[in-house]
């Protein structure tokens, strides 16, 4: 199923999709996917109390962040996204090359309240390191 008008006007980051398969204790990172729309929801960073800490995003499940693709979009847990994005200049987002890790199972919603929703969303982490081969 194709994206619909709103999520065409939403859904404009493009990410790559990776995935880890493992073999008699070694693991590979294969690209299943290309170019792939996506929206990204990100949670807010919380302040710490302290002063002269700055801002931390500490991990919780209210801190993840949520990436939305189509419904059929082939993605699952652990998968790890990085973003493509460029601009319309042709020059690189501020986001290209960063990597999330897809934590948990996808909410899939096909239909909602009459309207053709044909999303879902995952809960995702920022992987400060990517694996080796991902990228």
């Amino acid at each position: 199923m194709a994206l619909n008008a709103r999520q065409l006007a939403a859904y404009k980051h493009k990410c790559d999709i990776w995935r880890c398969t493992r073999v008699a204790g070694y693991e590979t990172w294969a690209k299943v996917a290309s170019n792939v729309p996506c929206l990204y929801d990100f949670s807010p960073n919380v302040s710490d109390v302290l002063p002269g800490m700055g801002r931390v995003k500490r991990t919780s499940e209210f801190t993840n962040d949520t990436i939305h693709f189509e419904a059929a979009q082939d993605a699952r847990e652990t998968d790890i996204v990085i973003n493509r994005t460029t601009l319309p200049n042709g020059t690189h987002s501020r986001m290209w090359g960063d990597g999330h890790r897809l934590l948990g199972a996808s909410q899939l919603i096909e239909d909602s309240g009459g309207r053709r929703a044909n999303k879902q969303s995952f809960p995702a982490q920022v992987e400060e390191k990517l694996p080796d081969g991902v990228g």
